[in-house]
């Protein structure tokens, strides 16, 4: 059917349906202020009305409790979470760094729509090394949380009413209209009393042509600070806790550590004679050993002295990489807990009253950020990770050497040793600038019996990266040093040896390049590679080459709405609306080296990127309201019952059109007791991330399904066990990809289809009304359920190898092609794996969500009881909100079905608990957040395997963690009708895993208290 005769089908359902946006009735004046437009849909109705369970956070909520950013308003939910966030454990990098992202129900970030009155925001996720999954995602940062009015959370899908990607659910921040005065917001965080985060926030608001118009300039500046995991409390130590293999042990049994390292590499470095990297191991499995007489471990200090003598070894554990203390590198001490940011947001709304029927619109949005990352891992000599990254090998004349050094090596008669190092020295943070700039113009008004509304946005994100990163090319000249004879002094030898070759790099001086990536001789400044921080400053400016990396997001849509109430039923009017909207999504992203700085290590390896493209979406959309059966009807049991409609085409210029619809009820069964239904057919376009991702090559590690520690797990083990013995692989097998990291290929896929997902949900709410004491409680149940197909998913490298094992059809399926295996069964360095964005996966998914509210005053509470107190004791307000999981199916290849719910990483159960009181000038609060227990290991049989898992001491371990509750608590004075203080304190009672149990299960749980202190100042 063509868009034309499909936009006529809607025009014809709109004659006969139109509603008006906001109700026409004439008592809409007295209407009770809490019926408003809620996200579920665009008609009036309040949230216990609606056919969808909704969540609002109001923005006076979110101000009493120092809420700094949009997105941790909506983590407060038990069913949101931060797939992208400034603050947490969550690993933020590449062109994410610094922004929060929203996500509903853990279905993925790029499944959740997130809105700011009502219509889609620009994104500000780059198509390549965003912040998390591909998509469409908007950087709450832009949004300005004082200017909010409210967050309405609807938790059952969307795209019947506002198009793709709200699979999850709707995220809409609503901002206050028609602000007049002056505010201002000063807040101060102290994070677990290592850091600080700062903001502050002015509002300013006027009438103006006699209050036909109004604006509101809004200006937010906040900073945050940096902290590193190692630096919380205990060191750290929650943090690095983990699970590994024992010395010893029965296959698969594995012993909790809250002191691993990594073997053989440290900031200093370590040497041995050979080039293998694991010199603790000689003992334990006579595999790695030093080669020294003495079967000691050597390296160089990591104090910044460059001393050299024996380093302390770790105990060994049974796995060779890792050792439990030593001298190792501590992998997760580089990882940032507090991301460092600076942004200013500007904001200028506007409103005016052209005539008594037209309204005009503006509204402006710009916001700048500064984001640091916090850490990362550096650059590694280690023959663990392959090439380029191999350990080096050494001369032992290298004048770099200290005397002691020289002495050892030629007491063991060798003239080269091989050298390993964590080369934290050599790093340089990443530094992107972000910037946001939208407007929104729109004109509104009636005519006659209808109410229509058009608009136009437009809006562009730009992320700038920049980071230095070592030249491995020249890296190679400036360790190979010699004394220079011309001067005496250390220099590099290719600086002074006319018959010095440049090695293995030598042919990625490539035609054309613009200069020798080597620089011209003379240029290369030593490398003193023996000891944290000995590089001098020439020899880092000569290594470090200058990375940039350009994004560029932009939308355009332009939209237009009519709606009017036209037919009458016995139980009211028969209302609708109706609308169309273009709009158009576009990405570029570009990236590369400064001209004579290219690292040239790895031909193809995709340093240098340009990518980019867009797709045009035209939909045209209905939703309409049916009252079915209204109360003055007398009909037993049936009070109101009333119908909801909508249905939404979309024309997508990529991956074609599809349709959407949802149908919903509301049935007043008596005047307390309400049942909701809704049905709704959803779908996600491809965005330009999954569609033009360019093929790079990348690095992955993978857990390999034949490892021995995996062979008892996956869906079906015995099918797993038999076909990588099939494969050749012993059953103690153990695979280096779990610790060393493997290369290989990725990208997207022009030729992707829309997703596809049927969502459901049924519910009760109750409000009681039989006597006084009941009155303000509000009970509702709700299940919803959702199965989406086809969805699009890039394959990892883990995936398709447990897919090809876990197949009954293996060896002659894609996913055995889509890796590589070397004649020892270990994944080769390079040329590992090629995978891809496919439409694939499916999600199998249920919930219940429970919600109770209850607000009363306290006094009016008593006097029901009997009680006359005889003085106000204050309003009290409870709201409670659990979220049960009753199913959590994941298929990345449909048949490779990965139910995890019920683990600790995936618990059954999330519960957010509020108590509110206010009396006079004070306002208090307590929350509560619980997170549910679970097994330690869902595909452990604890019968079979008792001992499968050792806590510290060394005894057998539960396969059951506990839930646990934290708490914040706070107080706000309003000192004045102008001025209020508030305070909150974070994790209230400092909670920490209380047991092994808990330190394995929740390691990034407890970081510690977070003080917060601020006033605000109204006019």
């Amino acid at each position: 059917m063509s868009k034309l005769n499909r936009f006529s089908l809607v025009a014809v359902a709109a004659a006969i349906f139109a509603l008006p946006v906001f109700s026409q009735d004439e008592n809409a004046e007295e209407r009770d202020v809490e019926e408003i437009i809620v996200t579920g849909s665009k008609l009036a109705k309040t949230n216990f009305d609606s056919d969808v369970p909704i969540f609002t956070i109001t923005g006076e909520e979110i101000t009493n409790r120092l809420i700094t950013t949009a997105g941790d308003a909506v983590a407060q939910l038990p069913n949101a979470g931060l797939a992208n966030s400034v603050q947490g454990d969550a690993y933020q990098a590449g062109s994410g760094i610094g922004q929060n992202i929203v996500s509903l129900f853990g279905l993925g970030s790029q499944r959740t729509l997130t809105l700011v009155n009502g219509r889609r925001f620009v994104s500000s996720n780059s198509p390549q090394g965003g912040a998390g999954a591909d998509g469409l995602q908007v950087d709450t940062n832009n949004i300005p949380i004082l200017l909010l009015d409210r967050v309405e959370v609807s938790n059952v899908g969307g795209a019947s009413v506002y198009g793709s990607d709200a699979v999850a659910g709707v995220v809409n921040y609503v901002l206050k209209k028609d602000f007049e005065g002056f505010k201002m917001q000063y807040d101060y965080n102290n994070v677990a009393d290592i850091s600080e985060n700062k903001s502050v926030k002015m509002l300013f608001g006027a009438n103006f042509d006699d209050g036909r118009g109004n604006f509101a300039l809004n200006i937010d500046y906040a900073e945050t600070g940096h902290i590193t995991l190692k630096e919380l409390k205990d060191n750290g130590q929650l943090f690095r806790a983990g699970f590994y293999d024992t010395v010893g042990g029965p296959a698969g049994q594995r012993k909790l550590l809250t002191d691993f390292a990594v073997n053989g590499l440290d900031q200093g470095g370590i040497i041995t004679n050979g080039p293998f990297f694991l010199p603790y191991y000689c003992d334990t499995f006579g595999i790695y050993c030093t080669g020294w007489s003495d079967d000691g471990n050597y390296g160089f200090a990591t104090d910044g002295s460059g001393a050299f003598g024996p380093k302390a070894k770790g105990t060994a554990t049974g796995n060779v990489v890792w050792s439990d203390g030593g001298a190792g590198v501590r992998l997760l001490d580089t990882d940032p807990y507090l991301n460092p940011i600076e942004r200013t947001n500007i904001n200028l709304f506007v409103n005016y009253e052209i005539t008594d029927n037209i309204n005009a619109n503006f509204e402006m949005y710009t916001n700048e950020m500064s984001a640091q990352e916090g850490a990362t891992q550096p650059f590694i000599s280690n023959s663990l990770f392959g090439n380029p990254q191999l350990s080096l090998t050494m001369s032992a004349d290298n004048p770099f050497l200290p005397a002691n050094a020289q002495s050892f090596l030629a007491a063991e008669g060798v003239s080269t040793f091989g050298f390993s190092r964590w080369w934290v020295d050599l790093y340089s943070p990443a530094v992107n600038t972000n910037d946001t700039d939208m407007f929104r113009f729109s004109l509104d008004g009636s005519l006659g019996d209808f109410e229509w509304e058009a608009g136009m946005s437009r809006g562009q994100s730009t992320i700038n990266g920049n980071q230095r990163v070592l030249n491995r090319s020249r890296f190679d000249l400036a360790i190979d040093a010699g004394i220079n004879p011309a001067t005496g002094e250390i220099d590099c030898k290719w600086n002074y040896d006319s018959d010095y070759t440049a090695g293995d790099f030598s042919q990625l001086e490539v035609a054309g390049w613009p200069g020798s990536i080597f620089g011209a001789k003379g240029d290369c400044a030593p490398l003193n590679p023996f000891g944290a921080n000995m590089a001098s400053p020439e020899a880092i400016d000569y290594l470090m080459a200058q990375y940039f990396d350009r994004v560029k997001m932009s939308q355009e849509i332009a939209y237009f709405e009519i709606s009017g109430a036209i037919a009458e039923l016995p139980a009211g009017s028969v209302q609708a609306l109706v609308g169309i909207e273009s709009r158009t999504e576009k990405a570029e992203y570009n990236s590369g080296f400064a001209a004579g700085t290219r690292i040239a290590y790895e031909p193809g390896n995709g340093g240098d990127g340009t990518q980019g493209g867009q797709f045009d979406s035209d939909d045209v959309y209905l939703e309409a309201y049916v009252p079915l059966i209204s109360e003055d009807m007398d009909i037993p049991f049936v009070q109101v019952l009333d119908l909801t409609l909508s249905y939404r085409e979309i024309d997508h210029s990529l991956a074609g059109s599809d349709s959407t619809e949802g149908y919903g009820i509301t049935w007043n069964i008596i005047d307390d007791l309400t049942f909701r239904a809704k049905s709704q057919s959803t779908v996600r376009a491809p965005n330009v991330g999954e569609l033009f991702k360019p093929v790079l090559q990348g690095s992955s590690f993978t857990s390999d399904p034949c490892d021995a520690n995996n062979l008892i797990s996956g869906p079906n083990p015995a099918a797993r066990a038999a076909n990588c013995a099939a494969e050749g692989l012993d059953p103690n097998f153990s695979s280096q990809a779990g610790n060393a990291s493997v290369r290989g290929t990725s990208g997207g896929n022009i030729n992707l289809f829309n997703e596809e997902a049927d969502t459901t949900s049924f519910g009760i709410v109750y409000s009681p009304s039989f006597n006084e004491i009941v009155d303000g409680l509000q009970i509702a149940v709700d299940f919803i359920e959702f199965d989406i197909q086809n969805a699009i998913t890039t394959f990892t490298l883990t995936q398709v190898m447990e897919a090809c094992y876990d197949s009954t059809s293996y060896p002659n399926n894609q996913f055995c092609d889509a890796f590589n295996r070397l004649p020892s069964g270990q994944l080769p360095k390079t040329g590992a794996y090629s995978v891809g964005v496919v439409n694939a996966a499916y999600y199998l998914f249920d919930t219940y969500i429970y919600e109770v509210s209850y607000d009363k005053n306290l006094t009016d509470l008593l006097g029901y009881a009997g009680i006359d107190v005889g003085y106000d004791l204050g309003e009290f307000g409870i709201s409670h909100i659990w979220y049960r999981k009753d199913k959590d199916i994941f298929s990345a290849t449909g048949f490779d079905e990965d139910d995890e719910l019920g683990g600790f990483g995936n618990p059954r159960n999330r519960a957010t608990t509020r108590f509110n009181w206010e009396l006079g000038k004070v306002y208090s609060y307590l929350d509560l957040f619980y997170r549910g227990g679970g097994m330690l290991d869902d595909d452990w049989d604890s019968v079979e395997q008792p001992s499968r898992y050792l806590d510290r001491a060394g005894n057998n371990m539960k396969n059951h963690v506990d839930g646990y509750y934290t708490a914040s608590a706070g107080i706000v004075y309003s000192h004045s009708d102008n001025i209020k203080l508030n305070l909150r304190i974070t994790n209230l009672f400092d909670r920490s895993p209380e047991n092994d149990s808990e330190l394995a299960a929740y390691p990034s749980a407890f970081p510690g208290q977070t003080i917060s202190g601020g006033f605000q100042i109204n006019f």
